[in-house]
């Protein structure tokens, strides 16, 4: 074993001193092993080289122009075509009047049309008589609104973006509107039994109770349309109807006269029923530049304020629409909404803004420029998959309503003056009720959530 070291080392062209110094440490290892102290040793393996593993993707075909491939018209527009019939076999409501029939038949396979719309007529009859209670005084009482196991009802099939309760306490009766166009009937008082049916092809992001006949239901909806659902008649009248318009709110001027706002063209048209129905019968107000979108708008005493997504917020005089009344100050981000008191002694606006705050204006001093009497922070940040959060008053007693974003879940009410005076809240209010709505007459508040249900708040 010395030769084999001493022959490893002359082959090797080591120095005298490396020589000497691996003799020495080969003595002692074979020393070592000799006596058992230490178990022989191999050499080390080389480490295995590691591979990378790699993922296959599949290529995607790279688009390329059929007219640099040489191919024909008819050839290069067979994609465009398919697109075409595909769209035709879509079912569009059309934009006019239709009977309960026409309109169940774009939604309903012919098999199942006339059960339902032998379902639905029943409901509109039944309802078509109710009483309307409009009073000057409610039954609204914060401390005793509870919600119950029954309280809580599945009664849309997606995101609820609108809602109006009938004035009648005959039956508590409530109509929501979603974000896939469809209008649901709900009987608080006959939960399990809802009625809904697609009204609109699009969402429908207002809707009202006609203030001169209960019998009659409006909306308005972004597939440019505002629609009056006559129960007594069974008729869905369009009172105005234009493709990509846009239609986002609309507030009721008198008998025959309706305020509409066009999102997208930053206009309000004033729809007058006794001129006709549809597109050429609305004068328009150019209120904000093309692109700024507005978002609601609402009148009162030949005045109305409308708020688009660049956080103008204007008021005008019906009478004068040339020139802005008053501009309201004091806020940034997107206005969601701003409603005036519906008190006939005030001359109050409620805003909500995208930036985490609820503000009140007075428009009594009669300035062009108005700073808000208060602002209070709120987390109006709902994202894209709630509604977005409109603060609403009562319509008699001095009270705001707005969903909240805070956990536990909860319904938040403001006095006028800007305070917090309770929290609706209990173990079967389970996400966001985004939309958030106070019975005119009686002591119950709903609010809707985005998949669809609808949460009660009563005695």
């Amino acid at each position: 074993m010395k030769r084999r070291f001493e022959d490893e080392n002359e082959k090797s062209g080591l120095s005298e001193y490396e020589k000497i110094r691996q003799k020495n440490i080969r003595e002692r290892e074979e020393k070592l092993l000799s006596l058992g102290i230490i178990p022989h040793v191999n050499q080390p393996k080389k480490n295995a080289t590691l591979v990378k593993s790699t993922i296959k993707i599949n290529s995607v075909p790279v688009r390329s122009s059929p007219r640099l491939k040489g191919l024909q018209a008819n050839e290069a527009s067979e994609v465009i075509e398919e697109i075409q019939e595909e769209e035709k076999e879509k079912k569009y409501i059309p934009k006019r009047d239709l009977t309960l029939k026409e309109l169940l038949s774009y939604e309903c396979d012919p098999e199942e049309l006339s059960e339902k719309e032998s379902s639905i007529r029943n409901t509109f009859e039944s309802y078509a008589s109710l009483k309307c209670k409009r009073t000057s005084r409610s039954f609204l009482n914060l401390s005793k609104l509870k919600i119950k196991e029954d309280g809580a009802s599945k009664v849309c099939r997606a995101r609820i973006t609108s809602m109006a309760f009938h004035p009648s306490t005959d039956q508590i009766l409530l109509f929501v509107g979603d974000v896939h166009g469809y209008t649901s009937i709900f009987n608080l008082r006959d939960p399990e039994n809802v009625h809904s049916f697609k009204s609109n092809d699009w969402t429908i992001n207002c809707m009202s109770i006609d203030n001169h006949n209960a019998s009659k239901l409006v909306t308005t909806s972004y597939d440019g349309s505002m629609k009056l659902l006559d129960l007594r008649t069974q008729q869905i009248e369009l009172l105005y109807g234009e493709d990509f318009s846009f239609a986002s709110y609309h507030s009721q001027i008198d008998a025959f006269q309706y305020l509409l706002s066009f999102g997208r063209k930053g206009t309000i048209g004033v729809i007058d029923l006794r001129r006709g129905k549809g597109k050429d019968f609305a004068s328009k107000i150019n209120v904000f530049p093309s692109g700024h979108v507005a978002k609601t708008v609402s009148y009162k005493d030949n005045l109305f304020v409308v708020g688009n997504s660049k956080s103008d917020c204007l008021v005008y005089d019906i009478r004068k629409s040339t020139s802005p009344y008053a501009e309201l100050k004091g806020h940034s981000g997107a206005v969601s909404s701003a409603f005036f008191n519906p008190n006939p002694n005030s001359r109050e606006i409620l805003m909500t803004v995208k930036k985490d705050k609820i503000l009140l204006y007075n428009l009594s001093n009669k300035n062009s420029i108005v700073n808000p009497s208060w602002s209070v922070r709120h987390n109006n940040q709902t994202g894209r998959w709630l509604s977005s959060f409109k603060a609403v008053w009562h319509p008699i007693e001095p009270y705001i309503f707005v969903g909240s974003m805070e956990k536990p879940r909860r319904l938040d009410i403001f006095d006028s003056y800007g305070d917090i005076v309770k929290n609706l809240a209990g173990q079967w209010l389970t996400s966001t009720a985004s939309v958030v709505i106070p019975h005119p007459v009686l002591n119950l508040v709903a609010g809707g959530n985005s998949s669809g249900r609808v949460f009660v708040f009563k005695e």
